[in-house]
């Protein structure tokens, strides 16, 4: 039987070691220069959480049927805000940072403070948060900062399989959010994911869509991890995914909610073949004639000040220093940088493709 404690992640798949060959090569030359309004950072402020989600990517062990939810041993968030600041005014100012990853921002002990720190430092934020702890409170004051967008995530269209995903959510307080977000005026969206174990639920989500005045919806596809493995949580091969999307698709038109997806749902091929079929992707920035371009303009920190360079299955690993150079120009982005400029396409990064 489990202890209680949820046993936070600490192996990946991948590290720096397992891309490159040669340690000491000299890789300056793929170095950024740092400008204004062009980076963006995603921000872990908290590993604390409201929930215990069965398909957690950052929980390792821990029973989901015992574990009190939020226990995630250590649980650590950056903190005091004034760390946060050190660390935002070495950079240049952002375009946008995405307050994300780990836990559930909310839950930080001074989430206000951090948020307005964050707000002096960038064009836009973007908050993704279970809305469980949302207050017309809360939203007002983010009402009063650089918010562009609050994403509220979802993987079910139905009470009992929404609680069920989402070990501790309240369906109810799903559906408050919601109803708080229409009325802040603040502009929002839901973003789920798929897997096979919610595909009969996620075909009732569009008609409680329109039953709740969701404006926009994007879907993702389950990225696997030790955790979601354990719970049995498996995503969808491309043979049964592909006319279960467009089976979606008709729910949605059916339901008038408007439907994207992530670029990222799919292998390329598959890509292509929805979009050919008349389904709407999300937009992401021209690739220049790479595989992915991401490790030239984003990266991410974590609650402990660990760096996650993107969004492959990456080892955390600590920041040489709090600047520029440190975090947008590491060596796990200087390493992604040359071999995607290569058109070494790494495994990790074709894994990336395949499973979000």
């Amino acid at each position: 039987m489990s202890s209680g404690k949820m046993k936070y992640r600490t192996e990946y798949e991948y590290s720096p070691e397992s891309l490159e060959s040669n340690p000491a090569e000299d890789l300056s030359g793929f170095r950024v220069a740092p400008r204004d309004h062009v980076y963006t950072l995603g921000l872990s402020l908290t590993r604390k959480c409201n929930l215990n989600c069965r398909f957690c990517y950052y929980h390792e062990t821990g029973d989901s049927e015992t574990a009190s939810c939020g226990e995630c041993s250590p649980s650590t968030e950056t903190d005091p805000p004034d760390t946060l600041a050190r660390m935002l005014e070495v950079l240049p100012i952002l375009a946008c940072i995405n307050v994300s990853l780990e836990g559930e921002p909310l839950c930080h002990s001074r989430f206000s403070e951090c948020m307005e720190i964050i707000t002096r430092h960038t064009d836009s934020i973007i908050l993704t948060t279970n809305g469980q702890l949302l207050t017309p409170e809360i939203l007002q004051h983010l009402k009063s900062l650089k918010i562009c967008r609050i994403v509220l995530s979802c993987e079910a269209g139905d009470p009992e399989s929404y609680e069920h995903f989402r070990k501790g959510a309240s369906f109810r307080k799903f559906r408050t959010a919601a109803e708080l977000l229409n009325e802040s005026g603040i502009p929002w969206l839901v973003y789920g994911f798929l897997f096979r174990e919610n595909m009969a639920s996620f075909l009732k989500y569009p008609k409680l869509a329109g039953e709740l005045g969701i404006g926009k919806t994007v879907i993702g596809r389950l990225r696997e991890c030790p955790y979601s493995r354990k719970n049995s949580l498996h995503r969808i091969p491309d043979r049964e995914l592909l006319p279960y999307l467009e089976e979606l698709h008709k729910e949605f038109v059916r339901n008038g909610i408007a439907l994207e997806y992530d670029p990222y749902i799919s292998a390329p091929e598959n890509t292509e073949l929805l979009r050919a079929k008349g389904l709407q992707f999300t937009d992401v920035p021209a690739n220049e004639g790479l595989f992915c371009n991401f490790p030239w303009y984003c990266t991410n920190i974590l609650s402990d000040g660990k760096i996650f360079p993107c969004c492959g299955d990456f080892q955390p690993r600590e920041v040489r220093e709090y600047s520029f150079d440190g975090i947008f120009n590491s060596r796990y982005l200087l390493i992604l940088r040359r071999l995607l400029s290569e058109n070494r396409v790494p495994e990790v990064c074709l894994k990336c493709r395949n499973l979000i």
